[in-house]
């Protein structure tokens, strides 16, 4: 065909081979995405880790509070969001931690919230996604969690174990040794056999990375090749630089040697930075999109008794039997739902009932209470108006003596005059 026609102005075709350059303006113009969870008992350098992986500061500095000021250890997730620019990309990040994870004296079930979180974004992405509009979803799925393990060297704990079997069938799962410069190199190979025995032996899916990036094994020393097929990570990280031998580089300085961040002989943090942001970090998001997410979608649907048909099925049957079965299965939870409200009335108005009932009890109570005082003082003032009944009877019975004998006086005394009169 191109060779019976010409191609075009000076030969440039139809411009299909400028979609790839189309696609990547549009992108670095949208900006990406990402959602990173760290967990792990606290004290393993999570945040530490997050600040070096970025080389920036998400998580600040802040001294240790004292015993007074510090958060009850309950576990709850916080999700920090900041944008990063490198070259002209645009990256929306948002890191979510655990803090409180185990570290309570009972440690059943502290990664609840965890799974509860990865639920509520995956719901959360569900409903945007059933809406009119679709306009502006953000996606606030968790494309790839940490779990830092402690560098006990024997292994996972038995929490480690219960907490990721919760998790590994949610989300892209890493194992994460901590704070690997606690260990020799000959420990941190151990550390390393344990915790993949312990991952198999207990059926825990953590995320593979595909072996289709060469560029990889020609980073990596000859004695670290073998590493790739192991997804279990042990990692040192520091933001701060040191001078050895006149190098500045990330690390940190101990009396007996010094640990670079950035070597791959001392530390497998720039491994497992480059797999996760470098060259897989697509494969990651692709991963939570079409795996975790569309499981999660498809239990959801399930429960809501609208599954999929398959293709053997015929279509209009199949569809007016789900949607009799969902009919079905609504009008009973209608059901339920009314006999549950109905209870829930019956006892609001019995115990409103029954608090009406004290109250009309209390108020004969005061009633009864306030007539007896009425009539105690109907007593009192009776038998003070009898008193005073008698008081004045008393006053009046003197105030008639009085004016009785005043009077005989006067009597006297005229007679007297009169008589003194006559003899003159």
């Amino acid at each position: 065909f191109v060779g019976r026609f010409p191609m075009g102005d000076k030969g440039r075709g139809v411009g299909i081979a400028t979609l790839p350059n189309q696609v990547h303006a549009e992108s670095l113009s949208r900006g990406f995405e990402f959602n990173l969870m760290v967990v792990g008992e606290s004290g393993l350098g999570k945040s530490t880790f997050v600040n070096s992986l970025f080389m920036t500061s998400i998580y600040v500095d802040s001294e240790w509070p004292g015993p007074e000021s510090r958060a009850p250890p309950t576990c709850s997730v916080q999700r920090t969001t900041v944008t990063v620019n490198e070259r002209g990309a645009r990256l929306r990040l948002t890191v979510a931690d655990a803090p409180g994870f185990a570290a309570s004296i009972d440690n059943e079930n502290c990664w609840g919230p965890i799974v509860s979180d990865i639920d509520d974004a995956y719901e959360h992405y569900m409903d945007d996604e059933s809406r009119i509009y679709r306009e502006n979803i953000s996606d606030n799925r968790i494309h790839c969690l940490l779990y830092f393990i402690a560098p006990t060297g024997h292994g996972l704990k038995p929490l480690d174990i219960a907490a990721m079997k919760a998790l590994h069938t949610k989300v892209n799962l890493i194992p994460v040794i901590g704070k690997a410069d606690a260990m020799t190199a000959k420990e941190c190979a151990s550390m390393k056999a344990k915790v993949l025995a312990d991952l198999e032996l207990h059926g825990i899916q953590v995320f593979r990375f595909s072996n289709d990036d060469d560029d990889e094994e020609d980073r990596l020393p000859a004695s670290n090749a073998d590493e790739r097929a192991i997804p279990v990570f042990a990692v040192s990280s520091s933001t701060g630089a040191i001078t050895v031998n006149g190098r500045t580089l990330r690390g940190r300085q101990y009396p007996w040697g010094y640990v670079d961040v950035d070597n791959a002989l001392h530390s497998d943090f720039s491994r497992l930075r480059d797999l996760m942001m470098r060259t897989h970090t697509q494969e990651l998001i692709d991963q939570t999109a079409n795996v975790h997410y569309e499981a999660f979608r498809v239990s959801r649907l399930d429960e809501m008794a609208v599954t999929p048909a398959t293709p053997s099925e015929d279509a209009s049957g199949s569809l007016m039997a789900r949607l009799e079965n969902a009919k079905i299965q609504s009008e009973k939870r209608l059901a339920k739902l009314e006999a549950e409200m109905t209870q829930v009335f019956a006892t609001k108005v019995r115990e409103k009932e029954r608090k009406l009932q004290e109250m009309e009890e209390r108020l004969n109570q005061q009633q009864e209470a306030m007539r007896q005082e009425i009539v105690a003082l109907q007593t009192v003032l009776e038998q003070r108006k009898r008193e005073f009944q008698k008081e004045r009877d008393g006053v009046d019975a003197m105030r008639n003596i009085h004016e009785s004998a005043g009077h005989r006086t006067d009597s006297i005394t005229a007679k007297t005059k009169k008589h003194h009169f006559g003899i003159f």
